[in-house]
């Protein structure tokens, strides 16, 4: 018995540091204005994009960056914005339920602590900040991720293809 409630409690836990969620943006994750998404030709602000433009992506079986192609631009508006002081002096501000690539695993913003890393850079303070306010996010080809540059680091982040 005892084996069987330490399982559910396992999952519930689970569930919290790396799951679910929702929010204004219907529970899919999105950035705030002003961040930077890499392109092919460099670095562009997130609310700039477009249905067409080429991102890059991270392949995780092959290693490398890949272009994805934008099929669909979402932009909603987030109650809360979630802003990651990184190491490098760089920040990201995202959604409380953005999904941001840890460790090899998807982690939500609003489990995101001071010391975990994003990239190679640590976060080194958490702050929040009200809204409303605009959020972006994307649908991409062939690949559900795209990369934020955040200073000299690049992070991945996913798309909202899927919740």
């Amino acid at each position: 018995m005892w084996y069987i409630v330490g399982i559910f409690i396992a999952f519930v836990i689970f569930g919290l540091l790396f799951g679910g969620g929702s929010g204004s943006s219907g529970g899919h994750g999105c950035l705030a204005a002003g961040n930077q998404v890499l392109t092919s030709s460099g670095s562009v602000n997130v609310e700039s994009l477009k249905k067409g433009d080429l991102i890059k992506s991270f392949d995780y079986e092959t290693g490398n960056q890949v272009e994805g192609k934008i099929l669909e631009v979402q932009v909603g508006s987030q109650p809360v914005i979630h802003e990651f002081h990184l190491a490098n002096g760089a920040r990201l501000d995202t959604s409380p339920t953005q999904r941001v690539r840890v460790n090899g695993l998807w982690i939500r913003a609003k489990n995101l602590k001071v010391g975990m890393r994003i990239g190679h850079s640590e976060i080194i303070r958490l702050s929040t900040r009200q809204g409303p306010e605009p959020v972006y996010t994307f649908v991409l080809e062939p690949i559900d991720n795209f990369i934020v540059r955040c200073g000299d680091e690049d992070i991945v982040c996913h798309d909202n293809s899927t919740p």
